[in-house]
Protein backbone atom coordinates (compact mmCIF):
# COMPACT_ATOMS: atom_id res chain seq x y z
CA UNK A 1 0.00 0.00 0.00
CA UNK A 2 2.93 2.38 1.01
CA UNK A 3 3.87 1.66 -2.46
CA UNK A 4 1.39 2.52 -4.20
CA UNK A 5 0.97 5.94 -2.35
CA UNK A 6 4.47 6.68 -3.19
CA UNK A 7 3.98 5.72 -6.63
CA UNK A 8 0.51 8.03 -6.80
CA UNK A 9 2.53 11.04 -5.41
CA UNK A 10 4.73 10.92 -8.05
CA UNK A 11 2.57 10.78 -10.90
CA UNK A 12 0.95 14.07 -9.09
CA UNK A 13 4.09 16.11 -8.68
CA UNK A 14 4.71 15.06 -12.22
CA UNK A 15 1.36 16.37 -13.64
CA UNK A 16 1.90 19.64 -11.37
CA UNK A 17 5.29 20.11 -13.10
CA UNK A 18 4.36 19.70 -16.33
CA UNK A 19 2.27 23.10 -16.79
CA UNK A 20 5.23 25.12 -15.34
CA UNK A 21 7.41 23.80 -18.16
CA UNK A 22 4.43 24.78 -20.70
CA UNK A 23 4.22 28.43 -19.07
CA UNK A 24 8.24 28.86 -19.82
CA UNK A 25 8.62 30.99 -22.75
CA UNK A 26 11.37 30.52 -25.36
CA UNK A 27 13.90 32.99 -26.44
CA UNK A 28 13.78 32.31 -29.98
CA UNK A 29 9.49 33.31 -29.74
CA UNK A 30 10.84 36.03 -27.96
CA UNK A 31 13.18 37.46 -30.15
CA UNK A 32 10.55 36.91 -33.20
CA UNK A 33 7.71 38.91 -31.63
CA UNK A 34 9.73 41.25 -31.10
CA UNK A 35 10.66 41.32 -34.84
CA UNK A 36 7.48 41.11 -36.03
CA UNK A 37 6.54 44.43 -33.81
CA UNK A 38 9.66 46.14 -35.44
CA UNK A 39 7.86 45.15 -39.31
CA UNK A 40 5.14 46.00 -38.29
CA UNK A 41 6.12 49.78 -37.14
CA UNK A 42 7.54 50.69 -39.92
CA UNK A 43 4.87 49.37 -42.01
CA UNK A 44 2.62 51.76 -40.08
CA UNK A 45 5.32 54.86 -40.74
CA UNK A 46 5.45 54.14 -44.47
CA UNK A 47 1.51 53.49 -44.26
CA UNK A 48 0.01 57.08 -45.90
CA UNK A 49 -1.80 58.79 -43.78
CA UNK A 50 -6.28 59.38 -44.44
CA UNK A 51 -5.68 56.32 -47.28
CA UNK A 52 -3.48 59.15 -49.95
CA UNK A 53 -1.92 57.41 -52.17
CA UNK A 54 2.23 57.67 -52.38
CA UNK A 55 2.15 58.75 -55.63
CA UNK A 56 -0.35 61.52 -55.08
CA UNK A 57 1.73 62.63 -51.96
CA UNK A 58 4.93 62.78 -54.39
CA UNK A 59 3.33 64.62 -56.80
CA UNK A 60 1.67 67.43 -54.29
CA UNK A 61 5.42 67.44 -52.89
CA UNK A 62 6.66 69.10 -56.57
CA UNK A 63 4.08 70.97 -57.25
CA UNK A 64 4.85 72.48 -54.24
CA UNK A 65 8.46 72.44 -54.98
CA UNK A 66 7.93 74.02 -58.67
CA UNK A 67 5.61 76.87 -57.03
CA UNK A 68 8.20 77.93 -54.44
CA UNK A 69 10.83 77.91 -57.62
CA UNK A 70 8.24 80.04 -59.59
CA UNK A 71 8.25 82.67 -56.76
CA UNK A 72 11.67 82.69 -56.64
CA UNK A 73 12.10 83.16 -60.13
CA UNK A 74 9.43 86.07 -60.28
CA UNK A 75 11.09 88.08 -57.37
CA UNK A 76 13.96 87.70 -59.59
CA UNK A 77 12.73 89.10 -62.47
CA UNK A 78 11.51 91.97 -60.29
CA UNK A 79 15.29 92.90 -58.82
CA UNK A 80 16.86 92.70 -62.27
CA UNK A 81 14.05 94.67 -63.90
CA UNK A 82 14.24 97.73 -60.80
CA UNK A 83 17.77 97.46 -61.58
CA UNK A 84 17.68 97.82 -65.17
CA UNK A 85 15.49 101.07 -64.08
CA UNK A 86 17.86 102.57 -61.62
CA UNK A 87 20.63 101.98 -64.61
CA UNK A 88 18.89 103.46 -67.18
CA UNK A 89 17.63 106.43 -64.72
CA UNK A 90 21.52 106.80 -63.95
CA UNK A 91 22.55 107.07 -67.69
CA UNK A 92 19.74 109.74 -68.36
CA UNK A 93 21.39 111.79 -65.36
CA UNK A 94 24.62 111.56 -66.26
CA UNK A 95 23.78 112.98 -69.99
CA UNK A 96 20.88 115.60 -68.95
CA UNK A 97 24.35 116.81 -66.73
CA UNK A 98 26.37 117.39 -69.20
CA UNK A 99 23.47 119.05 -71.55
CA UNK A 100 22.96 121.28 -68.70
CA UNK A 101 26.20 123.12 -68.80
CA UNK A 102 25.77 123.32 -73.22
CA UNK A 103 22.05 125.34 -71.55
CA UNK A 104 23.77 127.03 -69.75
CA UNK A 105 25.92 128.27 -73.06
CA UNK A 106 23.30 128.91 -74.71
CA UNK A 107 21.29 131.36 -72.37
CA UNK A 108 24.94 133.12 -71.90
CA UNK A 109 24.94 133.40 -75.85
CA UNK A 110 21.24 133.98 -75.98
CA UNK A 111 22.45 137.41 -73.51
CA UNK A 112 23.85 139.54 -76.35
CA UNK A 113 22.08 142.72 -77.26
CA UNK A 114 22.27 141.60 -80.96
CA UNK A 115 19.47 140.41 -82.39
CA UNK A 116 20.73 139.14 -85.97
CA UNK A 117 20.01 136.45 -88.36
CA UNK A 118 22.68 134.33 -85.99
CA UNK A 119 20.97 135.02 -82.59
CA UNK A 120 17.56 133.38 -83.88
CA UNK A 121 19.16 130.28 -85.22
CA UNK A 122 20.91 130.06 -81.82
CA UNK A 123 17.41 130.68 -80.18
CA UNK A 124 15.76 127.77 -82.18
CA UNK A 125 18.49 125.64 -81.06
CA UNK A 126 18.31 126.56 -77.64
CA UNK A 127 14.30 125.88 -77.92
CA UNK A 128 14.48 122.42 -79.61
CA UNK A 129 17.06 121.17 -77.34
CA UNK A 130 15.13 122.90 -73.89
CA UNK A 131 12.50 120.54 -75.19
CA UNK A 132 14.07 117.55 -75.60
CA UNK A 133 15.21 117.92 -72.14
CA UNK A 134 11.63 118.42 -71.23
CA UNK A 135 10.13 115.05 -72.39
CA UNK A 136 13.17 113.56 -70.22
CA UNK A 137 11.61 115.28 -66.95
CA UNK A 138 13.88 117.89 -66.60
CA UNK A 139 12.46 121.21 -65.36
CA UNK A 140 13.85 124.51 -63.67
CA UNK A 141 14.04 125.54 -60.19
CA UNK A 142 11.47 129.07 -59.24
CA UNK A 143 13.79 130.60 -56.92
CA UNK A 144 13.72 134.26 -57.29
CA UNK A 145 11.37 135.73 -53.53
CA UNK A 146 11.37 132.31 -51.91
CA UNK A 147 12.83 131.54 -49.09
CA UNK A 148 16.19 129.95 -49.02
CA UNK A 149 16.70 126.01 -48.62
CA UNK A 150 19.34 124.39 -48.34
CA UNK A 151 18.00 121.36 -49.77
CA UNK A 152 17.17 123.38 -52.96
CA UNK A 153 20.00 126.18 -52.82
CA UNK A 154 23.47 126.93 -52.40
CA UNK A 155 24.20 130.54 -51.06
CA UNK A 156 27.18 132.36 -52.61
CA UNK A 157 26.50 135.44 -51.80
CA UNK A 158 24.66 137.46 -48.72
CA UNK A 159 23.36 141.37 -49.30
CA UNK A 160 22.16 143.51 -46.82
CA UNK A 161 18.33 144.42 -47.66
CA UNK A 162 15.01 145.56 -46.82
CA UNK A 163 13.27 141.84 -47.74
CA UNK A 164 13.12 139.68 -44.81
CA UNK A 165 15.91 137.96 -43.94
CA UNK A 166 17.09 134.77 -45.61
CA UNK A 167 14.68 136.12 -48.91
CA UNK A 168 16.37 134.76 -52.51
CA UNK A 169 17.62 138.09 -54.20
CA UNK A 170 18.89 136.95 -57.34
CA UNK A 171 19.82 133.48 -59.14
CA UNK A 172 22.95 133.60 -60.33
CA UNK A 173 23.19 130.17 -61.62
CA UNK A 174 19.89 127.96 -62.60
CA UNK A 175 18.60 125.13 -60.37
CA UNK A 176 17.15 121.96 -62.06
CA UNK A 177 14.65 119.53 -61.18
CA UNK A 178 15.22 115.59 -62.67
CA UNK A 179 11.84 113.67 -62.29
CA UNK A 180 10.66 115.61 -59.20
CA UNK A 181 14.76 114.69 -57.61
CA UNK A 182 17.03 117.62 -57.40
CA UNK A 183 19.38 117.29 -59.87
CA UNK A 184 21.30 120.58 -59.28
CA UNK A 185 21.21 123.28 -56.65
CA UNK A 186 20.27 126.65 -57.27
CA UNK A 187 22.92 128.96 -56.70
CA UNK A 188 21.87 132.39 -55.04
CA UNK A 189 22.40 135.96 -53.69
CA UNK A 190 20.88 135.51 -50.31
CA UNK A 191 19.11 139.05 -48.20
CA UNK A 192 20.62 139.53 -44.48
CA UNK A 193 18.97 142.17 -42.15
CA UNK A 194 20.29 145.43 -42.83
CA UNK A 195 22.45 146.46 -39.89
CA UNK A 196 20.30 150.18 -38.27
CA UNK A 197 22.40 153.05 -36.87
CA UNK A 198 22.41 151.69 -33.55
CA UNK A 199 23.95 148.73 -33.85
CA UNK A 200 26.61 150.34 -36.26
CA UNK A 201 27.62 152.56 -33.37
CA UNK A 202 27.87 150.12 -31.06
CA UNK A 203 29.99 147.88 -33.49
CA UNK A 204 31.70 151.22 -34.14
CA UNK A 205 32.43 151.83 -30.21
CA UNK A 206 33.32 148.14 -29.71
CA UNK A 207 36.25 148.39 -32.51
CA UNK A 208 37.83 151.30 -31.11
CA UNK A 209 38.10 149.48 -27.68
CA UNK A 210 39.45 146.85 -29.10
CA UNK A 211 41.87 148.78 -31.19
CA UNK A 212 42.90 151.31 -28.61
CA UNK A 213 46.34 151.28 -26.79
CA UNK A 214 46.42 149.90 -23.06
CA UNK A 215 47.73 152.56 -21.00
CA UNK A 216 50.62 151.55 -18.86
CA UNK A 217 51.15 152.47 -15.20
CA UNK A 218 53.30 154.60 -13.67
Amino acid sequence: MKKKIEIHDEEDQLSKEVPVKEQTKSPVKEQSKTEQAKTEQVRAEQTPLHGVDPKDAKIAELIDHMQHLQAEFENYKKRVDADLVRNCQQANEDIILELITVIDSFELALKTDSHDEFYHGIELIYDQLWSVLEKAGLSRMEVEGQKFDPRLHEALLMEESQEEQGTILEELQAGYFLNGKVLVHAKVKVAKRKANNSEINHDNKADDKRGAPEEKGD
